[in-house]
């Protein structure tokens, strides 16, 4: 089609031209349907945008569209039937029904950008537009559905201005609604009419313009009849159509509206009623005076009434007085004056529960009106608990609080910055800094200006590292009090850190620590004090040592050489008591000494693997003489579950049972002693020593391990002893890691309970560390010795000993003359005394070290010689370059295995002293049997050899020890066997015979595993003992036993001066030792009767002496009788 077709490109004669007319009621109808078609369709616009729903609210949006196209459809359609031209027009039925869609178009995009909340001016382009547009084409379309005579033409400057008015019109209407909405807030139906009024003129408007656009080209007819072609019937009945459609649309949707809102009533019902049911807090509803009307489960559990104990009840029966009796009247004053006392406010009251008690709630009421009627809804918390909870900890602070003012020293917190701002510090921070917590907390003072300069770096290091490592800290520092004084304090602190690592604060104490610190440099002086007397004290036990060995030295030395010469029997007895006194002197020296040790701590164990049945076994062979000489039991007793073998040291275990065991002899008149073993727990080994003895007060019990100290101060005077042996004793156990108790009653006797950690091993391993340990015996070469003294007596008496050895002396009075010796003589080896005058003996080793290197001489081994035992001495000498250490007294063989160690001719050697006790017990162990009689540790341990068989003859004369003495006795009993067999080889053992020790020991050993006994047994063993003893006796020197025999037959004479015997009685009963008086009496006495009285005083026995003596002077007078 031809743009010519359509519109009008040319001036056209006005005779040409149909003019038409409008019926105004019909233009007025077509407004109204137009103004009414909006309204309808922006109400459905506003649900929609209500709507939750996207399904509601696109059938809200389309309902209306429809219902805004038809009534635009309409306002079209009854604008044309308004229009009158003089001619019959009819419209084209699917033309005009078609000209509908593109108003349902226009009116969905119009209702669409309505339905949003918020809008831009783009949106309202566009949207005026597309919906200009659609109304233009439904008018246009509208249009070319008539059917006439007539041309229909446009009149282009004017359908292009309709379709502007279209667009500009409908992009109007929308931003009116928009506009009043937005900038004048107006809602609702007021904002509707205005926007549906200018919506619906738009509409006409686009209209009416396009109408004046329109050329109706034709002539008129001749027989038209207005009246006949008036359509204002069709148009009432259009319009009426219309406006029923758009009621239709609105109610159904309001209906759809209905029940949506309907169903989120419901909803919000069902919600609500979940949320009443299962609240936390209780929900009371009531009316204006107080009728409950509903009542939750949450108020059940709160207040212990059902719902049907309450609703319809008033709510002051949840009340305690006097709330309960004021309630009504509350809600009526706020009712008449509406002043809110309840209302509205949360507060914490009391409630009545069921059961009668109160209960703590918060309450809150709100005010409602339903129908009409006023309402107040009650909600309350029970706050018991957490009543409950501010109770105890308001009871906890005031417990801090308490505690902070009552800890000895300040609390406080303080920020981490460079003044220690604090944020918090108790109030005894006054007692210690003379400020008030006030000062600190406003900052007055800052407490790092009062600590001491000197000490600011160490407690900024100590803080810096407890940060570091996120830990605890405690620094100690000064501080200048504030009347100047300064004051030690000790801090205890911990770093409290952020979320992110950085410390926020420090939590600490504060303590007034000044006078501890007095205190330790109090102990600190009093130690040092300690440490000098210690000092002081080891020197003077070195310097004592020295004193004491230096003579001693001399005494037992030339007394052994003595000893080894031709001498008569008077002049070998006194030697025997000057030796033996020495040696007691000594043994009195070492125990001081070995205290000094255990006190020093310089003591060591030698851990070795030993026999402890053994051990054990010697003990008590080397005291059963005595005990037999008191005619006391000395039995042993060890456990079948005891292993034999252990690992420990076992001269120091031998030292303390030795010396619980000789007390125990010695303070015991009539009865016995038992020396049990038995295993204690853990592996550990208990000893146990029982004897019947004097006993020890209870009072005294606490002491007995005191130095010096015995149960009575008249013990020393009676027994003797110096009270260092269970000192000693009791250090020993200590280092062993053991542990000593005692028990004891006064009268009856004591119990000494030792227990020792030992480790039990195999007799293969004893063997073994035996075999190892053993130092073999060498044959020295001949040498040249140097030895270096500034005693004449020491070098007399090292000279003797070495010459007879085949060796060469060279002396030597002090350390320059040795070092000229040295230079000349070329010794093999060189014995330097420590202490001596003009150069001594550590100085002397030095030069001669010195001219050695410079020389490039052979090194000459160099020993030591010193009356000291100290530890430190030792390290002295070693540090001077020497290479042995040999102490005073001197014994040979010591000295030569140190001789052959200092050579290289021996590969281990034991320098270290031993007491007394533990090198007789050493010497006296049983030993192989190779020979009858051991003749060298006889004279060992008798002194001479002459002591020795006489003690022997003894032994053979006793009748204790005869064949037919014995056979009465061991038919008796087990126990009797084994006792008598014990008593014979501990006697053997001291005796040194060493046949018939191994043999009591074997019979012992068979008769302890097998208890049967019968006549052949005995025969058997009656046999072999009587052939051991004619052994002994052929072993002995026959003068001997004559002398012997001689001595002991002789009656008593009467040249014995009874007032001096009966003084020495009297002096021996009273404790003492009168050694004076026994030498000026000794020689008119028996021989055997003076050796047994001398071992009695030896052994510090003055009673047993008395009773010997006693019993000698009741003979003779016996004697003098008959």
């Amino acid at each position: 089609m031809a743009i010519a077709d359509l519109f009008v490109l040319n001036d056209l004669s006005p005779s040409m031209l149909l003019i038409g007319q409008y019926d105004n009621r019909l233009v007025g109808l077509s407004l109204i349907i137009a103004i009414l078609s909006s309204y309808m369709a922006l109400t459905l616009s506003a649900i929609a945008q209500r709507s939750a729903s996207k399904t509601a609210r696109q059938i809200h949006l389309t309902s209306g569209s429809l219902s805004l196209g038809i009534g635009i459809w309409s306002m079209h359609f009854i604008g044309m039937l308004a229009f009158s031209l003089c001619t019959e027009v009819d419209y084209d039925l699917f033309t005009t029904i078609a000209s509908l869609l593109p108003s349902f178009i226009a009116s969905l995009a119009a209702l669409s950008i309505l339905s949003h909340s918020t809008i831009s001016l783009r949106h309202i382009s566009l949207g005026g537009l597309a919906v200009g547009a659609g109304i233009g084409a439904m008018h246009y379309t509208g249009m070319a559905a008539m059917v006439m005579a007539p041309e229909l033409k446009y009149d282009l400057p004017m359908f292009l201005l309709s379709i502007v008015v279209a667009v500009a019109l409908a992009s109007l209407s929308l931003w009116v609604s928009f506009g009043l909405r937005q900038y004048l807030h107006w809602r609702g139906y007021k904002l509707r009419a205005i926007a549906s009024l200018v919506m619906g003129l738009a509409i006409a408007g686009m209209h009416y313009t396009g109408m004046a656009s329109a050329r109706f080209i034709g002539t008129p007819m001749d027989d038209f009849d207005p009246v006949q072609e008036s359509h204002y019937t069709l148009a009432i009945i259009i319009g009426a159509v219309t406006i029923v459609i758009s009621l239709m649309v609105v109610t159904i949707n309001a209906l759809g509206r209905y029940r949506s809102m309907l169903r989120q009533s419901e909803d919000i019902s069902s919600e609500l009623q979940a949320m009443f049911d299962t609240a936390v807090d209780g929900i009371i509803k009531m009316s204006a005076t107080g009728i409950v009307q509903s009542y939750n489960r949450s108020a059940e559990q709160i207040l212990g009434y059902t719902a049907e104990e309450v609703i319809g009840n008033n709510i002051n029966m949840l009340m305690p007085e006097p709330h309960r009796s004021a309630h009504d009247g509350y809600l009526a004053h706020y009712l008449k004056t509406g002043e809110r006392k309840i209302i509205g406010v949360g507060r914490e009251v009391s409630a009545r529960h069921k059961e009668g008690h109160e209960i703590h709630i918060r309450l809150s009421v709100a005010e409602m009106t339903q129908s009409g009627k006023t309402y107040f809804c009650g909600f309350i918390t029970d706050i018991s608990q957490q009543k409950k909870i501010t109770r105890e900890l308001k009871e906890r602070e005031n417990q801090l609080r308490t505690l902070i003012r009552n800890i000895p020293g300040a609390s406080f917190r303080c920020l981490w910055d460079e003044q220690w701002s604090m944020l918090f510090i108790s109030d005894r921070v006054k007692e210690i800094t003379g400020y008030s917590a006030k000062e600190f907390l406003d900052n007055t003072i800052n407490f790092i200006d009062l600590i001491d300069p000197d000490d600011n770096l160490t407690v900024s290091q100590e803080l810096a590292l407890a940060a570091e490592k996120q830990e605890a800290y405690v620094v100690e520092y000064r501080i200048t009090h504030k009347n100047g004084a300064v004051r030690w304090v000790e801090e205890f602190g911990t770093p409290v850190l952020d979320d992110q690592g950085n410390v926020k604060w420090i939590d600490g104490i504060l303590l007034d620590i000044s006078s501890r610190k007095v205190l330790e440099l109090q102990l600190l002086a009093a130690k040092n004090e300690a440490i000098a007397s210690a000092k002081a004290k080891g020197a003077f036990l070195a310097n004592m040592s020295h004193e004491i060995r230096t003579p001693m030295n001399s005494i037992i030395g030339f007394t052994d050489l003595l000893l080894d010469t031709p001498l008569n029997e008077r002049q070998q007895k006194k030697l025997n008591i000057v030796r033996s006194s020495a040696r007691s002197l000594l043994s009195l020296l070492n125990g001081v000494l070995d205290t000094a040790k255990l006190e020093s701590g310089s003591l060591e164990l030698e851990e070795r693997i030993f026999s402890l049945n053994a051990l054990c076994e010697q003990l008590i062979a080397t005291l059963s003489l005595t005990a037999a000489r008191k005619k006391l039991d000395l039995t042993l007793h060890y456990s079948p579950e005891l292993d034999e073998y252990f690992c420990g040291d076992s001269l120091r275990i031998q030292q303390v049972i030795l010396n619980l065991l000789s007390n125990a002899v010695k303070f015991t008149e009539q009865g016995g002693v038992t020396l049990t073993l038995s295993p204690g727990q853990s592996g550990e080994v208990c000893f146990e020593v029982r004897d019947t003895g004097i006993g020890i007060a209870e009072d005294r019990l606490a002491g007995i391990f005191e130095p010096f100290a015995q149960a009575d101060s008249s013990m020393t005077r009676r027994f003797g002893g110096t009270g260092l042996g269970t000192t000693i004793s009791k250090q020993l156990i200590d280092l062993m890691g053991g542990r000593i108790h005692v028990t004891s009653t006064l009268g009856e006797g004591s119990v000494f309970t030792v227990t020792l950690p030992l480790q039990a091993t195999t007799p293969d391993q004893a063997a073994l560390d035996e075999a190892q340990r053993r130092i073999p015996v060498i044959e020295l070469p001949a040498l040249k010795v140097l030895v270096a003294d500034d005693v004449e007596q020491n070098i007399e008496l090292i000279t003797t000993i070495l010459e007879n050895h085949g060796h060469s002396v060279i002396p030597a009075s002090n350390g320059l003359e040795a070092i000229e010796y040295y230079l000349s003589e070329h010794p093999d080896v060189i014995l330097m005394d420590v202490q001596m005058p003009e150069l001594n003996g550590h100085e002397a080793t030095q030069r001669i070290r010195i001219i050695e290197k410079a020389e490039r001489k052979k090194v000459t081994p160099v020993i030591a010689l010193t009356a000291s035992v100290m530890e430190e001495d030792r390290r002295l000498a070693l540090a001077a370059g020497m290479n042995g250490f040999a102490t005073k007294p001197l014994e040979v063989e010591k000295l030569l295995m140190e001789i052959a160690h200092v050579l290289g001719l021996c590969q281990n050697s034991d320098t270290d002293d031993q007491p007394i006790s533990t090198a007789i017990a050493a010497e006296t162990e049983v030993v192989s049997p190779t020979e009858t009689i051991n003749e060298h540790k006889g004279i060992t341990l008798w002194g001479s050899q002459v002591q020795h068989y006489k003690a022997i003859a003894k032994f053979l004369r006793d009748p204790n020890n005869q064949t037919g003495y014995l056979s009465e006795r061991l038919p008796q009993s087990q126990t009797i066997r084994l006792m008598e067999l014990h008593r014979i080889k501990g006697a053997a053992g001291n005796l040194c015979l060493p046949d018939l020790a191994l043999w009591a020991a074997q019979q012992e050993r068979f008769l302890k595993e097998n208890a049967a006994w019968d006549k052949d047994t005995q025969e058997t063993l009656l046999q072999q003992y009587q052939r051991l003893i004619d052994q002994i006796r052929d072993a002995m020197p026959l003068q001997e036993m004559d002398t012997e025999a001689a001595s002991s037959d002789k009656e008593p004479v009467d040249t014995v001066d009874v007032t001096h015997l009966q003084a020495l009685i009297s002096v021996l009963q009273t404790g003492e030792i009168p050694e004076t008086l026994f030498q000026q009496i000794s020689h008119q006495l028996p021989d055997s009767l003076a050796a047994d009285v001398e071992l009695c005083l030896e052994n510090f026995e003055p009673d047993n002496a008395a009773r010997l003596l006693n019993d000698y002077l009741q003979e003779m007078k016996t004697h003098a009788t008959s």
